[in-house]
């Protein structure tokens, strides 16, 4: 009971922190033999019944979808016929959990992109219908909106966002968790994740603690070429296509910029010179009024699209996510190194799952502020 609900035991290595807030014990009373029956068959539950309840419905969450999803990419480990059943299990549900990952992640971009766009429609129609005086905007004013309402009910119903984080993360500790098996590793990954990680995902520390009930591996193996490399690899070529987004986002708002800049400079003029601004008009024209009008439906949609541009690969981080590539492609780099010039032993090892993690928790902290929202 003290193991369960306090944490209290000794790890062979380190210190026994761990959040063991979603720990419930069910304690049925059984008097001893002699004793009075009293309250005997009574039942005590003893800990957090919410938090242990929630742990469960996640885990009932990820079986249910993991029994729908037929998992996707290629393997983790070298197909070298060597590979033990526990390192197979962990590689087989690493790519369950990553499949699921990208199938909410598609859904939570699809939903992202709906709404930024049905916040634009709704900018422009509303624009259109006060400054342009055409009534029947506003009917496709309420239509938007009825659309972005319906996209967020979505993404509430799906809980895409949610989904998408998540498993991406239990995705991530498995695959390192694989990584550490295969190099003949006792290092478990759950006993190297920060507190805020097991106070935000308990349900995958305990997965982790699940996957790892099994005997110790029996063969050491060398990981630099599937692991070390093989991330950085991956972090390359990330950062290079995200890298390629954020520069293209970035040409488009300072295209808008300049198109808002000569939109004005425009109106200066024709005000200076028609509208009579500071000094008497110039020149006429046979409707100064309809020009306005179409000058603030040009500088509104130009605003709108920036609108959009904010509302969706705003919600990207583009820059972070590159930032984030571009300092794992220096850190394998180095590692690499460390490994040829000082052999893979255990505390290479260790940096390595710790490094991951903290680059994992930090990804998830900055997107789980990116929740698809209705901008106007």
């Amino acid at each position: 009971v003290a193991f369960a609900l306090d944490g209290d035991w000794q790890p062979e290595s380190g210190m026994p922190v761990r959040s063991a807030d979603n720990c419930l014990v069910i304690h049925v009373m059984t008097p001893r033999e002699g004793e009075t029956a009293g309250d005997a068959g009574s039942v005590r539950r003893l800990g957090n019944a919410d938090a242990w309840k929630n742990l469960a419905e996640r885990t009932e969450e990820f079986n249910t979808l993991a029994e729908e999803q037929d998992p996707e990419g290629a393997g983790l480990l070298p197909e070298d016929g060597e590979k033990p059943s526990a390192e197979g299990q962990m590689e087989d549900l690493y790519r369950t959990a990553d499949s699921l990952s990208l199938r909410f992640a598609r859904l939570y971009r699809r939903l992202l992109a709906g709404l930024a766009l049905a916040g634009t429609a709704v900018t422009l129609a509303f624009l259109v219908y006060d400054e342009g005086q055409m009534t029947p905007m506003i009917l496709l004013c309420g239509a938007a909106l009825l659309c972005a309402a319906w996209l967020q009910w979505q993404a509430k119903r799906t809980e895409c966002h949610r989904r998408f984080i998540e498993y991406r993360v239990l995705a991530e500790a498995l695959r390192v968790q694989a990584f550490l098996r295969y190099a003949g590793s006792r290092l478990q990954v759950h006993r190297l994740m920060s507190w805020t990680q097991q106070d935000e995902t308990t349900w995958i520390l305990c997965a982790m603690c699940a996957m790892n009930a099994m005997p110790p591996p029996e063969k050491n193996r060398d990981i630099h070429d599937c692991w070390v490399e093989g991330q950085r690899s991956y972090h390359q070529r990330a950062g290079t296509r995200t890298a390629a987004r954020e520069r293209k986002n970035e040409r488009i708002l300072r295209i808008a910029l300049r198109i808002s800049i000569l939109f004005y400079l425009g109106t200066l003029v024709y005000e200076l010179t028609v509208g009579g601004a500071l000094l008497p008009p110039v020149m006429t024209v046979r409707d100064p009024e309809f020009i306005r009008t179409l000058i603030k439906i040009l500088l509104g949609a130009v605003s709108a699209g920036t609108l959009f541009m904010a509302s969706y690969y705003g919600k990207m981080s583009l820059g972070r996510v590159t930032g984030d590539h571009e300092k794992m492609v220096r850190f394998y780099e180095k590692a690499a190194d460390r490994m040829v010039r000082c052999g893979q032993d255990e505390q290479i090892l260790e940096v390595l799952v710790r490094e991951e993690l903290a680059e994992n928790a930090n990804w998830s902290s900055y997107q789980r502020d990116n929740a698809p929202e209705l901008n106007i």
